[in-house]
């Protein structure tokens, strides 16, 4: 059972108080009977137990007086008495523990007054009021919660000053909930009991808001590196910053080599002066979409100048609605210094944009024929399988799909396949710079270097007995739109070759594919009944064995080839179909194929 009796202060027990103490919080000190015995409580806390209520009333006022007085716990301390040991402070004696109540709580008189003076330094040390945080700091238009502790157990009061905010005290839970109504500080003041407790606060924006990403790709989707890029960029892309602030990745994005999973979190951090700094994860979902493959309607051929002197644009051109692009670019390095070489799409237009890449890129290389063969080989495969990324861009959004660093004496060379799927006044460029990457203002006039229907239907026949089947690459040139020029070599023009093989004799014969250069050293790249084969450098009249076929008497097959002239090296050059030389000897008369069909 408790009974509390709650001590009231004297004014006039030791000392006139000042004049101002009613304004100033004051530990509470009070005699709860517990059990049947008294037990002085100070600040809701129990201090010092004993038998008599009387004397716990006595000891509680004087707990009371020094607290009213001021005087600092330290001060409380412990002397030994002719009976034991007493409790004292400033001269005033407080309790005197005797040996005999010491021993009936089986310890010492100076033991259990050491206790006692324990307890007390302790609980009259407690503040009034004590608020969790002690800075405020409030997202604008968001709320936090202070938790409002400390002896003072009353009602409490809340007052705000500085900037507005709208402060809501709960009783039951002691707490005071702040509301951020505009950006700027202010000061939090808590009232209790006589306890005063201001807290400052800070209402600040975030450093940024951060939305989701979607990244969308085709086929087999792109390369692991080129999709940890793209998730990182759209990452970063669905992170809107306010003036001033920066946003990174927390950590790099890190895929499973041959997976491609359903979604990934970016850790992001955004942060900048006078904002709250933020640390989140950008939901960013992998998602396969089907765009059926599409011919090139175009080839855009940036290699002029081949030999790069200054900085500046090399290429420029629109694309055109759903009419896929083919961009070829091999460009040499001949300064004394680096350059940046950057491929860039940019949206021009008043409505959102969508294009699919497909790209073969090589790195940066001295020999110019193995740059341009590497690119190749890297971007036949992606184009057969139509497996890249679709590119979203906002109205006025500009994105760089290649940024390359070219030392001086090296080449880039690579390939893009750009189809716009949606949008207008959207351009590609391919620039030169000291560092970085950069695209105009607004459209430039467009590059002269854009040639129509790159490609070339060839159906040819080969008879064992008859004469050979010679196949020309890049020779017969495709045109220019504006028809005042041709595209010498064919370079990014891709064949489709498809070869008839007959052998009406009465034995079984062993026919064989070569690649051919004519015009100097050469490379090729093949894809042949969908096998893919590269040769080696190549200077003629070397012949390179690229396939071979045992055909039964009587019988025939069908060979698809197919290839394109590569960047660095020199076309035209030619395949040849024939029987292997010990089983048929070529016939006289043999000529080279008609023009292909383009």
């Amino acid at each position: 059972m408790k009974v509390r009796q709650t001590f009231l202060l004297l004014a006039g027990l030791l000392l006139v108080l000042p004049s101002h103490v009613g304004a100033e919080f004051r530990p509470k000190v009070e005699v709860l009977a517990i059990q049947g015995r008294a037990v002085i409580y100070v600040n809701r806390q129990p201090a010092i137990g004993l038998d008599d209520f009387d004397r716990a009333n006595i000891v509680a006022g004087r707990i009371a007086q020094l607290a009213n007085l001021g005087i600092s716990p330290e001060a409380i301390g412990v002397v030994r008495t002719p009976r034991g040991a007493a409790i004292v402070a400033v001269g005033l004696r407080i309790i005197e523990v005797t040996n005999e109540q010491a021993k009936l709580q089986n310890t010492t008189s100076m033991a259990l007054a050491r206790r006692w003076a324990l307890n007390l330094r302790r609980l009259l040390s407690l503040p009034g009021l004590t608020a969790e945080p002690a800075r405020l700091l409030i997202p604008l238009s968001e709320s936090r919660t202070l938790r409002v502790g400390g002896a003072a157990s009353g009602p409490i009061e809340v007052m705000a000053s500085g900037a507005p905010v709208n402060a809501v005290v709960d009783q039951v839970k002691r707490t005071v909930t702040v509301t951020g109504l505009a950006v700027g500080d202010g000061m939090l003041t808590l009232r209790c009991e006589g306890a005063e407790l201001n807290v400052p606060f800070a209402t600040r924006k975030y450093a940024a808001v951060v939305g989701s990403a979607r990244v969308a790709y085709t086929g087999s989707g792109p390369s692991k590196d080129r999709l940890e890029k793209l998730i990182a960029d759209y990452a970063l892309r669905a992170v809107a910053a306010e003036p001033g602030a920066r946003v990174q990745l927390d950590e790099p994005v890190r895929l499973q080599p041959g997976l491609i999973p359903q979604q990934v979190a970016v850790r992001i951090r955004a942060e900048g002066e006078g904002y709250i700094p933020v640390r989140a994860d950008v939901p960013v979902s992998l998602t396969v979409e089907n765009v059926p493959p599409k011919e090139a309607s175009v080839l855009f051929y940036s290699n002029d100048p081949e030999r790069v002197r200054r900085f500046g644009g090399l290429y420029a051109a629109p694309l055109q609605l759903d009419q896929p692009a083919r961009l070829l670019y091999h460009h040499q390095n001949v300064m004394s210094r680096p350059f940046d070489l950057s491929v860039s799409v940019v949206n021009y237009g008043s409505l959102p944009a969508r294009v699919q890449v497909i790209e073969g890129v090589a790195p940066a290389m001295v020999d110019t024929v193995q740059v341009g063969h590497r690119a190749a080989a890297r971007f036949m495969p992606n184009l057969f399988s139509n497996s890249g990324f679709i590119l979203d861009l906002a109205p006025g959004e500009r994105y760089p799909i290649l940024l390359q660093t070219i030392p001086s004496g090296f080449t880039g060379s690579g390939l893009f396949q750009l189809r716009l799927l949606a949008g207008e006044s959207v351009w590609v460029f391919v620039r030169a710079e000291a560092t970085g990457w950069s695209v105009p203002e607004r459209p430039p006039a467009p590059s002269r270097h854009i040639y129509t229907n790159p490609r070339m239907n060839i159906q040819e026949r080969y008879v064992v007995g008859q004469r050979w089947a010679f196949i020309p690459i890049g020779k017969y040139s495709i045109e220019r739109v504006s028809r005042d020029g041709v595209l010498d070599g064919n370079y990014g023009v891709l064949y489709d070759i498809n070869v008839k093989v007959e052998n009406p004799t009465s034995e079984p014969v062993n026919v064989e594919v070569l690649f051919e250069p004519s015009a100097g050293v050469a490379r090729g790249v093949f894809w042949i009944d969908g096998v893919s084969v590269e040769t080696q450098h190549l200077l003629p009249p070397k012949e390179y064995p690229i396939a071979k076929y045992p055909l039964q008497p009587n019988s025939s097959r069908d060979i698809r080839i197919l290839t394109m002239p590569l960047s660095g090296s020199h076309y035209p050059a030619r395949i040849i179909v024939r029987a292997l030389r010990n089983t048929v000897r070529r016939p006289s008369g043999a000529q080279e194929a008609m023009a292909p069909t383009p």
